[in-house]
């Protein structure tokens, strides 16, 4: 893609000016707010001092056919100059803790209880902005933080023209190339290798970029029911990773179910195994692992009406209940349903359900203390994908 890159400055003051009125906004994959009153502090004493502070990254892009100016990297930063403008900062102990972890193994060893860190907050600078207004003041913000107990006061002694005689850089990206989706995949891979502060991507915020490239395929990674899911770890509670099972599954799927052939050759690094999975549903490649997604699972409307029917299926059988104690149950009870209901076509005999729920319970109980300590070992994993398709297998009635 020839891009073009413009470069410049602008005052404290003029940034400030730009959030107000939503000239620059920040696409959805964007990372939550994990600055610490710390690390804002330092910033700004950083700018106090007129020490160097890397450029504001903003670029161009087409969302849905409307134009939008998205800060690409600078949220901390525009963050952090919006509180010691506002004299208010976030409580993080009074925002809920972050709801985006998912319940799945570690990268290598697959230890369940290790699991994302719990003290991200579901917070940014755009909580304190009415959207539906395009210049919003200082003052509004004020009251609003005011009201609300989530929101401390915050002290930045600095001189009166500090916000107008202080200026932040910026380099500004113009694609040339208008296609949205080629767009989306330049701006996510730039979004995805940016580190500041060392303050390094959760794996969830990782993948959100990747589902950017093609983001009318957000549905089929975050299904509403996978929200609903949860399970328990050390830190809390998270919801059911619904990539890794369909990535796992798709695999199962194009080797005929043969469980013995399912990550054989080759060390598992789980991010990259799903990014992978990620990067050829979001551009319907046929992927010698996983298989083309169009051809396995349809239009993207078919692919909607599948995880409709997936949704009434874990309803029927009552499993949004009471958090799954590991992720090893969590396995037992969702491989089987998913792999039938995906890509068997089918149906369950409710008839049956006391006996399937009575097995299914039964055999994650009896996996013996190796599977609870190391989930994520691929033979592990390789007979908890058998044993639930297994199951499942009895009560399952194939579609016309």
């Amino acid at each position: 893609m020839d891009n073009k890159v413009y470069y410049g400055e602008y005052s404290l003051d003029y940034w400030i000016e730009l959030m107000l009125k939503l000239d620059i906004t920040m696409p959805e994959y964007q990372r939550r707010f994990v600055w610490t009153k710390d690390q804002v502090e330092k910033l700004l004493n950083s700018m106090k001092n007129k020490e160097f502070i890397p450029p504001i990254i903003i670029g161009a892009c087409k969302q849905d056919g409307d134009s939008h100016n998205y800060i690409i990297d600078g949220q901390q930063r525009l963050t952090a100059i919006l509180f010691a403008k506002i004299g208010f900062i976030i409580d993080p102990k009074a925002w809920e803790k972050d709801t985006e972890k998912f319940l799945s193994e570690t990268i290598n060893e697959g230890e369940d209880d290790e699991d994302y860190d719990s003290s991200s907050i579901v917070w940014r600078y755009s909580n304190l902005l009415d959207t539906k207004l395009k210049n919003n003041t200082i003052d509004q913000i004020i009251n609003r933080c005011k009201s609300d107990k989530r929101y401390i006061p915050f002290s930045f002694n600095c001189e009166n023209d500090f916000f107008e005689k202080t200026y932040l850089g910026f380099s500004y990206l113009l694609p040339q190339d208008d296609n949205e989706i080629e767009q989306h995949r330049y701006y996510s891979t730039i979004f995805r290798n940016i580190n500041f502060q060392g303050t390094e991507l959760q794996a969830e915020e990782s993948r959100e970029a990747l589902y950017f490239w093609n983001k009318k395929r957000t549905y089929w990674f975050k299904p509403k029911f996978a929200q609903q899911i949860q399970g328990k770890t050390k830190n809390g509670i998270a919801h059911m990773d619904f990539v890794r099972y369909i990535s796992i599954l798709s695999d199962y799927n194009k080797l005929n179910s043969n469980k013995s052939l399912l990550f054989k050759g080759y060390k598992l690094i789980w991010e990259e195994y799903y990014d992978q999975y990620i990067y050829s549903v979001a551009q319907d490649s046929d992927d010698a692992k996983f298989g083309k997604f169009s051809v396995l699972f349809g239009s993207d409307k078919a692919a909607e009406e599948l995880l409709k029917r997936v949704n009434q299926a874990i309803v029927n059988l009552d499993l949004i209940k009471d958090n799954y104690e590991t992720i090893i149950k969590m396995d037992i009870y969702f491989f089987g349903l998913f792999y039938f209901l995906l890509f068997q076509n089918g149906y369950f005999d409710l008839s049956k359900k006391a006996e399937l729920l009575i097995e299914l319970d039964k055999k994650w109980q009896n996996y013996d203390e190796k599977h609870r300590r190391s989930p994520g070992a691929k033979k592990y994993l390789r007979d908890r994908v058998q044993d639930s398709v297994d199951i499942y297998r009895k009560y399952f009635i194939k579609g016309e």
